[in-house]
């Protein structure tokens, strides 16, 4: 295929690749299906695209001196990429000027696991709707990044095997309320916010081969977590620094691996709650380090493996408050 060729474009009208339709863009930097100021673009069907390629673009306006329309992006069908050296794109949403709206189905894939770098969307002062499907990502790979933009994480599944994925990415606060992200890879991100993350779903990272270059389940300056959070084997499953809190509720189920740390806190204050299930693996695993950090403990359920730690504080602010009532299950040869 020829490279930088649009499949099929449209400007101020409607495009709807239905259940049966398919899609096949594959030279370098092409595009399946466009949309420009004021488009309707939806995917039943399967987009195929190649190194560089988008599946779905919205863009509000090619030539500035036109009122700028909408942008309305929708995935119910299957894309993937052959590309395997140059990231693609699943869905582009750039919005300059109006409302700017992407939405993943129910039965919404995008495919890029032999595609290093991919993304799976992309999108600027955009709403994105993630209600379900599963997008696979590969080495490098990017699940959702919003820029600018309100996310909406209510179901769905972003997974990976390799290593330095990343599952969602947004410079604004950051919910997720029903999907799960499960990046087995080494060195790989599972939920970053530049704000907060608020998490009552799934996310899980795998092993790290590195303790320097670790994989880190949720990373935000606050975090309140009701869901369940697992990290393995030199893992992070909560990183947090300045001096906004980290929130363990009720409900919030928090594992990590051998010489992992299930909560690192530098600064501000960490908040396990009544209802928090703190389980920390053998072998130099630490539940809670908080440096120069509150660190409270609020009558959570906390079980430790074999030489291992609970709680742990460094430096002059940091100080450890502890709360009766807490139920332990100590290993042998165990700090709590």
């Amino acid at each position: 295929n020829q490279a930088g060729l649009t499949g099929i474009v449209t400007d101020f009208g409607t495009i709807e690749n239905t259940a049966a339709g398919t899609v096949n863009n594959t030279g370098d930097n092409g595009i399946g299906l466009l949309g420009i100021n004021g488009s309707v673009v939806s995917n039943l069907g399967k987009v195929t695209v190649g190194n560089g390629g988008a599946a779905l673009y919205g863009i509000n306006n090619l030539n500035p001196a036109i009122t700028a329309g909408d942008i309305n992006l929708t995935n119910d069908g299957i894309i993937s990429s052959v590309g395997t050296s140059a990231a693609s794109y699943g869905i582009v949403a750039k919005n300059h000027s109006a409302t700017s709206v992407v939405t993943l189905g129910g039965n919404s894939q995008i495919n890029f696991e032999n595609n290093p770098g991919g993304v799976g969307v992309y999108a600027e002062n955009t709403v994105i709707n993630n209600n379900g499907g599963i997008m696979r990502l590969g080495a490098n790979g990017l699940g959702i990044q919003g820029v600018n933009s309100t996310l909406n994480l209510a179901g769905g599944t972003i997974t990976s095997t390799a290593s330095g994925a990343k599952g969602v990415y947004s410079n604004q606060a950051l919910t997720n309320a029903g999907t799960t992200v499960d990046l087995a890879g080494d060195s790989s991100t599972g939920l970053f916010s530049a704000v907060s993350v608020t998490n009552s779903s799934t996310v899980k990272v795998g092993n790290s081969s590195n303790p320097a270059s670790p994989s880190i389940a949720i990373y935000a300056p606050a975090v309140s977590n009701a869901g369940t959070v697992e990290a393995g084997t030199n893992s992070i499953g909560i990183y947090s620094n300045g001096p906004a809190n980290v929130d363990l509720q009720s409900g919030s189920v928090l594992s990590v691996g051998s010489k992992g740390t299930g909560v690192y806190k530098d600064g501000g204050t960490v908040n396990v709650n009544s209802g928090t299930a703190l389980n920390v693996g053998a072998n130099n695993a630490i539940g809670v380090f908080g440096v120069n950090a509150a660190v409270n403990n609020n009558q959570s359920e906390v079980k430790i493996g074999n030489s291992s730690i609970g709680f742990a504080v460094k430096g002059a602010a940091g100080i450890f408050n502890g709360a009766a009532g807490t139920t332990q299950t100590l290993g042998e040869d165990t700090i709590y």
